[in-house]
């Protein structure tokens, strides 16, 4: 094997290892964008709640996010867990996102 054909395998396999490093970080950083969102989310639910104000949006806007990750994550590993979940958190979402409209516009 020649030398340049040994740095070139080399330089893929550094390659390689950077990525899987940089889609680490990134997953790391969806996760605790995720947590921080949920911390929010309970805060201002409880506020609403504990001043009798609807919570449905709040719900809706969580939900969303919920199902189409695991859309994507369907998608890309064909999981029937994940298509499941996906399954179940878009009935969720639906009912939420009914709720809300019933709050918003129905209660008169």
């Amino acid at each position: 094997m020649k030398e340049e054909e040994k740095e070139r395998i080399l330089a893929k396999y550094r390659s390689d290892n950077q990525d899987e490093y940089q889609q680490h970080l990134i997953k790391k950083a969806d996760d605790y964008g995720f947590a921080a969102m949920c911390v929010v989310a309970i805060i201002l639910m409880a506020i609403k709640a504990i001043n009798g104000q609807s919570i449905a949006d709040i719900e809706v806007i969580l939900f969303t996010f919920i199902s189409v990750n695991f859309y994507k994550r369907y998608k890309i590993s064909q999981e029937k867990s994940a298509l499941i979940l996906l399954i179940f958190t878009s009935v969720l979402n639906i009912a939420f996102f009914l709720r809300f409209i019933h709050f918003s516009f129905g209660a008169a």
